[in-house]
């Protein structure tokens, strides 16, 4: 929590080496804390022209984009997540979709629940354009998202597993990839807003330690990101 020595400490290192990627990451991570987009930004474009085929430093720039707003960047860069973490999802056996029109889909959830609830906000869109989208979402949001596109007749909802269900498809997408996917523009993205402006309730079950070693149903509220407007 002592993020202005961080800030210190990494204005020091900076000056002492400036051509540290890691240096120019911290300090961009550091200014995302203190809440200066701008200058997190400054920071992670230094470390990515260090040298542009890093990943942590696509990853930290992907970020600071998407923090200071500047969405369409921001997501062009997270599609570096594959590389960095998400090595599964390059091993499917379908090409990535770019928007192309009627074909059938397989779109899958690459976050938590939050961020699958957040870009849930994409789907419609992406409805219009396929003609047919099989959609695999957590267990525990798995009734949610059954009612709330009940009124669509071309999506399958299907829960998420340990092992990737790879229903008969075209293309392929993550969920939070969709914005990159149908190369939204940032007015686009932006005019998209949250599916409902109440918050969004799912039940999620969760086993306690208690003596007799019950599980209790918690019904959470889920009202998206104020700080990013999502």
């Amino acid at each position: 929590g002592r993020v202005g020595e961080s800030e210190q400490y990494g204005l020091l290192a900076t000056s002492l080496d400036p051509r540290s990627i890691v240096a120019w990451i911290n300090l961009s991570v550091t200014y995302q804390t203190l809440r200066e987009p701008t200058k997190s930004v400054e920071c992670a474009q230094k470390a990515h022209d260090l040298n542009n085929d890093d990943v942590p430093a696509q990853m930290c720039l992907a970020f600071a984009l998407l923090f200071d707003g500047q969405y369409v960047r921001g997501f062009d860069m997270f599609e570096a997540r594959y590389r960095y973490a998400l090595h599964s999802f390059t091993q499917y056996p379908y090409p990535k979709w770019r928007g192309e029109k009627d074909c059938t889909l397989m779109l899958v959830a690459d976050q938590g629940m939050g961020d699958t609830l957040d870009f849930a906000r994409f789907i419609p869109a992406a409805l219009k354009r396929v003609k047919y989208a099989h959609v695999t979402v957590h267990r525990e949001l798995l009734r949610s998202f059954q009612q709330a596109f009940m009124g669509y007749e071309n999506i399958n909802i299907l829960p998420l597993g340990i092992q990737p269900a790879f229903m008969p498809a075209d293309y392929y997408t993550s969920m939070v990839s969709l914005p990159w996917s149908m190369s939204l523009t940032q007015d686009e993205i932006e005019a998209i807003r949250r599916m409902s402006e109440e918050p969004i309730s799912f039940g999620l079950q969760v086993a306690l330690d208690n003596l007799d070693g019950s599980a209790f149903q918690i019904t959470m509220d889920f009202v998206g990101s104020a700080v990013q407007g999502l």
